[in-house]
């Protein structure tokens, strides 16, 4: 069985890190149409231009950004709310003093948050652990896209030495069946040499063509990858030797598959503990200055109010709440458990 090194690993994700903080998701899928020819390309160039071209990189890098605003969004619950209100027709308000006509009311009202027993607290964090699954399952696309690009690279490398030593060998052959003519022709041997040679010739010529065929769909698999067909492939790296080693030092918590499913068990947590606190009630001050147009004269109000709001009764749905943040979180570490064992399978496979 056979891993990659370790500091590699850490090179690697970090280069990847850094690539996704330095494209333009914006420009990642404009200039997709067609496939550029190349004069030569690496295995770091195609890694590049292929997490440039895979749509699902942008998309994800999107939703980051959607994740982000969300989490905004839930902040914005402890900042004061303002609000304007106004109404108009007539209305005839009575009281000890008399009666008061009214004919246009409008206002200006300032609503302040003091405490809702974790409310806001608790959706800021789902939030913040939704956008960092969003993260991680960036990172674990941008793993996939490379590992793609670089399994299609290799395989390209793999065909092409294998088609040039088929061919070589197909010359060795040819020369053995002229030396086997020549000891016919002088009545050293049997022409039974020569047929042999010719039958291992034309074996010889028919895995040459087995193995250019093979060598066209890889080159046409990395082209539709990296979107550029190139004429000669640099070497692989020298820093990509495999060494011997056991999968059990593995560190699956490090997967990128693995931490998203655990920050998505972490926002379904959170959405539990939110919809646990809807029974609870919610305090805020508020406070505003109202002119009212009442006849002829013209007043001005400024109430100054606590508030205090508790859901009673709401139908169900905090329980319904509660039960899907439940079945969220489990599903979660069901995602985690399948995200190491597709590592360990894939793994395996390579080993094998």
């Amino acid at each position: 069985m056979t891993i990659l090194r370790k500091p590699m690993l850490r090179r690697f994700t970090a280069a990847l890190a850094f690539i996704s903080l330095a494209i333009n998701t914006a420009f990642a899928n404009s200039n997709q149409v067609g496939i550029a020819p190349v004069a030569t390309t690496t295995l770091k160039e195609s890694i590049l231009f292929a997490i440039d071209r895979d749509p699902s990189i942008s998309q994800q890098a999107a939703q980051l950004g959607i994740g982000q605003a969300q989490i905004d969004e839930a902040r914005s619950g402890w900042m004061p709310q303002i609000s304007l209100n106004g109404s108009t027709g007539h209305s005839q308000t009575t009281d000890s003093s008399g009666s008061l006509k009214n004919s246009a009311a409008w206002g200006l009202s300032l609503t302040q948050l003091l405490y809702d027993f974790g409310k806001t607290n608790n959706s800021i964090s789902q939030s913040s652990a939704q956008r960092d699954s969003y993260r991680y399952q960036l990172m674990g696309t941008l793993s996939d896209v490379a590992e793609k690009t670089a399994l299609s690279y290799v395989e390209v490398k793999r065909y092409s030495d294998l088609l040039q030593a088929a061919i070589e060998n197909v010359q060795a052959l040819k020369n053995v069946e002229q030396l086997a003519k020549l000891r016919a022709d002088a009545g050293v041997s049997s022409t039974s040499d020569e047929l042999q040679t010719r039958t291992r010739i034309a074996g010889m010529q028919a895995t040459v063509a087995q193995y250019h065929a093979a060598l066209n769909s890889a080159r046409a698999r990395l082209a539709v990858l990296t979107g550029m067909q190139a004429e000669a492939y640099s070497p692989m790296p020298a820093n990509l030797a495999v060494e011997p080693d056991s999968l059990n030092r593995i560190d699956y918590s490090l997967i990128p598959a693995v931490m998203a499913a655990q920050n998505m068990e972490r926002s379904a947590q959170y959405g539990v503990e939110t919809a646990k606190s809807q029974h609870w009630p919610t305090l805020s001050l508020k406070g505003g200055a109202h002119p009212l147009r009442i006849g002829q004269p013209f007043l001005l109000g400024r109430p100054d109010t606590a508030q205090y709001r508790r859901t009673a009764v709401s139908g169900g749905r905090g329980f319904s709440s509660r039960s899907a943040g439940g079945r969220r979180t489990g599903h979660g570490l069901l995602s985690g458990r399948s995200g190491a064992f597709r590592c360990t399978a894939k793994s395996l496979r390579r080993a094998g």
